[in-house]
């Protein structure tokens, strides 16, 4: 499982919602609070850090925090 930190922006593993990117804005305890990336409609949502994780069920990092 990579690290988790505020900032980076994640991309859904799964081929069927492929190009969806998020970008991470908060992290507590086991979760992460993240915001959609353009250009879709800007949606807050909770995910487990244990689905940060390449494969078929998680999210790759695509971009890291500054």
């Amino acid at each position: 499982m990579a690290k988790v930190k505020k900032g980076q922006v994640w991309e859904e593993s799964d081929p069927r919602a492929r190009g969806r990117r998020f970008r991470v804005k908060y992290v507590w305890a086991k979760y992460a609070e993240v915001v959609t990336e353009p250009p879709l409609k800007p949606r807050s949502t909770w995910i487990r850090l244990d689905r940060f994780k390449d494969g078929s069920c998680g999210y790759s990092l695509v971009e890291d925090a500054e």
